[in-house]
Parts: structure tokens; sequence; C-alpha cells
């Protein structure tokens, strides 16, 4: 049974560019950590906070709070 090398199992380490990918997006950070890591997890929440909060103020000038 092949065991991998020490410099693989470390979970926050950015992954190389070949495998992120490069697509354009919010995300874009995110996709260079590999998936459900800390990294990966807190790239993903900053990424959606902002819009819900843009959304959540159009939602209240709307309503007439502010």
């Amino acid at each position: 049974m092949n065991k991998m090398p020490p410099q693989h199992a470390a979970k926050d380490q950015v992954l190389p560019a070949s495998l992120a990918g490069q697509l354009a997006g919010w995300s874009l950070k995110a996709q260079q950590y590999p998936v459900f890591s800390r990294s990966w997890f807190s790239c993903r929440v900053r990424s959606f906070l902002w819009p819900m909060a843009i959304f959540t103020v159009i939602v209240l000038i709307i309503a007439g709070v502010i």
C-alpha cells in the first residue's frame, strides 16, 4: 500500500494553479484551497457576506425601515 508523501498531508496548503483552475467569480480565492478546509470555508463565508449585506440594505430601504 502506497503512502502519500508528507508534503501532501497538510489540508490548508494552497493548491497548484493547474488544479485550482482559473474561473472568475466571488470565490476565486477559495478555489485555491482544498474543499472543506478551514481556509476554504472562511473564503466562502467572506464571499457570501458582502452580497447578503448589500441585499439586506436594499430590502430594508424598499421596506422603508431605513
